[in-house]
């Protein structure tokens, strides 16, 4: 056997090795933001919006803080996102966005996104749902957290430690403007390489450099 194939054959049987110490299941919805950051698989990135200057807009296909917000039945009616007042995500048409909305975040590959829903309208189970890797998870009213003056978080989150994704979407129930409701705080996270296998790799690259440098 020669050596080429042979480090080859090392590499198909040990990486395989170290990746079983990563977790994987199922993906997991979350509508607690608490439980949501206990189960982040590695270092979390949060967009609060708070760095932006109240009435920004953020426009269709537009990038902030490394995720790009795409809406495009928001702009058929010619509306803009917009940051509010309280430094959340709304809209430039009456500053918020309301049920019959609905847009999408694309990011860099992530096994976690988890979002803040803010209103103070009477909300129902379901009546805004996450979507991404192929899991989704509804508005669960019990979960609400109050924020005073009949002001309510709802939590939507995901956690999928096996597969990344780089997409999400946000939808509502579509009844017409039942409700309106802000967004704040978009968390992303990625499962981090595992020591072992970095390790790994770089010994693999500078064996590599090495076979090719005395050739």
């Amino acid at each position: 056997m020669k050596k080429p194939t042979l480090m080859g054959a090392l590499c198909a049987c040990i990486i395989p090795l170290l990746l079983s110490n990563v977790s994987h299941s199922a993906p997991v919805a979350y509508t607690d933001r608490a439980a949501f950051l206990a189960a982040l698989p590695g270092p979390s990135n949060t967009l609060d919006f708070n760095s932006l200057t109240t009435g920004t807009l953020i426009g269709d296909s537009s990038t902030v803080d490394g995720i790009t917000f795409n809406y495009s039945v928001l702009a058929g009616y010619g509306v803009s996102m917009q940051v509010t007042g309280d430094k959340e995500l709304g809209t430039n048409d009456g500053g918020v966005f309301q049920d019959g909305d609905y847009f999408d975040l694309t990011f860099a590959a992530s096994n976690a996104v988890g979002m803040d829903f803010i209103s103070s309208d009477g909300m129902l189970d379901g009546d805004i749902i996450l979507t991404a890797g192929g899991a989704s998870v509804g508005l669960l009213v019990t979960d609400a957290t109050d924020l005073g003056g009949n002001w309510y978080a709802y939590f939507l989150g995901i956690v999928d430690d096996a597969s990344p994704f780089t997409t999400a979407g946000i939808t509502t129930h579509g009844g017409g403007g039942a409700f309106l409701f802000t967004v704040d705080d978009i968390t992303t996270s990625a499962v981090p390489l595992p020591p072992a296998l970095g390790l790994f790799v770089l010994g693999l690259v500078s064996l590599a450099g090495w076979r090719q440098h005395s050739s």
